[in-house]
């Protein structure tokens, strides 16, 4: 299950992950492309992966999401550049573990003109993700 909420000042998107069924994984597209479209969002993101386990995830379960938010991902890229901003994004990890698995998905991340971190506490993301981002991260 996934909750998807955007802060109306900041535009801040923020992602509360509950569960990820493995034969649903569209529905995180789903949500970005819900975000992306939302006139309050300002290409700040944190999921909070805090209750699930990226573990459970198969490699062919993370291409084939991989391959379904690339199109996603490049439309977003295109918006952040015409709009002359950079994107902020981050992971909220539960564990140690957790932490390694999501650093994974922040280097294909820097492939894009957005920056990513991953965290260990949701209120330190929320700081992060709010300011404005400066070149060096």
């Amino acid at each position: 299950m996934l909750t998807l909420s955007i802060d109306e000042h900041t535009g801040v998107a923020e992602v509360q992950v509950k569960c990820i069924m493995l034969d649903r994984l569209n529905e995180i597209v789903e949500v970005m492309h819900r975000c992306y479209h939302h006139p309050n969002y300002r290409f700040r993101m944190i999921w909070d992966l805090r209750e699930v386990s990226l573990a459970r995830l198969e490699s062919e379960q993370i291409s084939s999401l991989s391959l379904e938010m690339a199109g996603s991902v490049q439309r977003l890229r295109e918006r952040m550049v015409s709009a002359g901003v950079t994107g902020r994004s981050c992971i909220v990890a539960s564990d140690m573990l957790e932490l390694g698995l999501s650093r994974m998905v922040q280097a294909y991340f820097a492939s894009m003109d957005m920056q990513f971190r991953v965290f260990m506490g949701l209120e330190e993301a929320r700081a992060w993700v709010g300011r404005e981002p400066q070149p060096d991260g």
